[in-house]
């Protein structure tokens, strides 16, 4: 019988690798992980990057399966390379300023591709154009976990369980004096001010903001609710309440 893993399953393996991986490198307080040297020192990844010259749009990263060639750009022209088995080749656009938080992701998303690979199956085709994307081979969709191969969805997912396992994100919202769920009523002054708190969560955990809020949100720690609940709250000020609605 073959075997299939809940996305709970492969959450905690993606946070147990994380903790060990910390522990062993002397940043268990940390809270944005080093997910360059997690790829290398940890799982034992060659880590490069090109210029991709394939069609298609997306073309952000994937992991080598050893086999089959990819068109990259050398010297003012264009070959086709085969990169050597279980290495992440990213692309070199991700190394410009501004690109780190998406560099960093793409870096998690290859990782938790080869960690679940280790789950027992491996990539046959990583690499297809166009679109730039990758497929595993035995998909078998049963709507409860995950078999023979994993989506695109899952490993982004699994990427921010890497970025973002739930003992850093507790860590980083006790950093910021949030103790419970955050709510947003949108449209109040509240939201706009809420809205900075996350982006310097965000920040110090080296993802982006949509990101963390997704995040969040699978954890039942982030809701939105509307603004007339906000209203209806009443306003306080003075020591007094004021606008409380019927």
């Amino acid at each position: 019988m073959k075997r299939v893993y809940s996305g709970e399953e492969i959450e905690a393996l993606c946070e147990s690798a994380i903790r060990e991986f910390l522990r062993a490198s002397g940043g268990a307080e940390t809270l944005c992980v080093d997910i360059g040297t997690f790829a290398e020192k940890y799982l034992g990844l060659s880590v490069v990057y090109d210029d991709f010259a394939e069609s298609g749009a997306g073309c952000t990263g994937f992991l080598a399966d050893g086999m089959r060639a990819v068109r990259v750009r050398r010297n003012g022209g264009e070959r086709m390379t085969v990169y050597p088995r279980r290495t992440a080749v990213i692309g070199r656009m991700l190394l410009q300023p501004g690109e780190t938080v998406q560099r960093r992701f793409v870096l998690a998303r290859e990782s938790a591709r080869d960690l679940l690979a280790g789950l027992g199956t491996e990539p046959v085709a990583p690499v297809v154009f166009p679109p730039f994307r990758c497929l595993w081979t035995g998909c078998v969709p049963n709507g409860t976990g995950w078999e023979e191969t994993v989506s695109e969805e899952l490993l982004g997912r699994a990427a921010a369980w890497l970025l973002m396992p739930l003992f850093l994100v507790e860590r980083v919202m006790v950093r910021y004096g949030q103790y419970g769920k955050i709510i947003i009523h949108e449209g109040t002054p509240l939201a706009r001010k809420q809205g900075f708190l996350l982006q310097r969560m965000a920040d110090d955990l080296g993802v982006s903001r949509t990101v963390l809020v997704r995040r969040l949100s699978e954890l039942g720690l982030y809701e939105i609710r509307p603004v007339n609940e906000y209203m209806r709250a009443g306003i306080r000020y003075g020591g007094v309440l004021h606008a409380a609605g019927e």
